[in-house]
């Protein structure tokens, strides 16, 4: 890298902030990185930016082992409904390693550092809502086995007729059922137990 510059190429970024070139992607197109493309299409990513982010995550510690832990993303701007996930998932706290963000930004920084299993979003939310999260991490190849779960307070229906949904997700209405969301949790906790004593 040129000393003096203001940004870094889009690998540069990538491998900084230890994610895949893809997310450092997504997030410049969802303007969570400020990003610039050069007259050749050459992508650049703001120094400031990353270097701003690469602060933060300093200040962020991760409770327990990636490999033991099931990894969720809860994006949820209501924080009411955020105080009812975390009491009805209290029980399994000792098996997941959950991040709560307020806002489709945090959540797409979060879902592109953790990789997360399972992803909890809401839809109607300020500014990048569940539809553009949706459609970021539909885009991301790392997130291909990721369960993607939609919980709004619109039925399916009338979410499919603001905007289609990927065929990938799973939908839950509000008022949650957390019988069933504890049921799904816990089937991919099962299932990541599985596979690791398989390797």
């Amino acid at each position: 890298m040129l000393k003096g510059k203001n940004y870094y190429s889009t690998k540069e970024a990538a491998n900084l902030l230890e994610v895949s070139v893809s997310t450092i992607q997504t997030w410049s197109n969802e303007g969570v990185l400020k990003a610039w493309k050069t007259v050749g299409g050459h992508r650049r990513i703001s120094k400031a930016n990353v270097d701003k982010m690469l602060d933060n995550l300093k200040e962020v510690t991760v409770e327990g082992s990636i490999s033991e832990k099931l990894r969720i993303v809860i994006i949820e701007d209501d924080a009411q409904q955020t105080n009812l996930y975390k009491q009805h998932l209290e029980h399994l706290k000792d098996e997941l390693d959950i991040v709560f963000t307020d806002n489709g930004y945090d959540g797409l920084i979060q879902i592109g550092l953790k990789i997360p299993q399972i992803i909890i979003c809401d839809l109607s939310m300020p500014n990048l809502s569940g539809f553009d999260v949706l459609k970021s991490i539909e885009s991301q190849p790392e997130l291909k086995d990721t369960l993607k779960l939609i919980i709004s307070a619109l039925s399916l229906l009338e979410a499919i007729e603001i905007e289609e949904l990927p065929k990938s997700i799973n939908y839950i209405q509000k008022p949650v059922d957390y019988n069933q969301l504890r049921k799904i949790i816990q089937q991919k906790i099962d299932s990541q137990k599985t596979s690791q004593q398989q390797h």
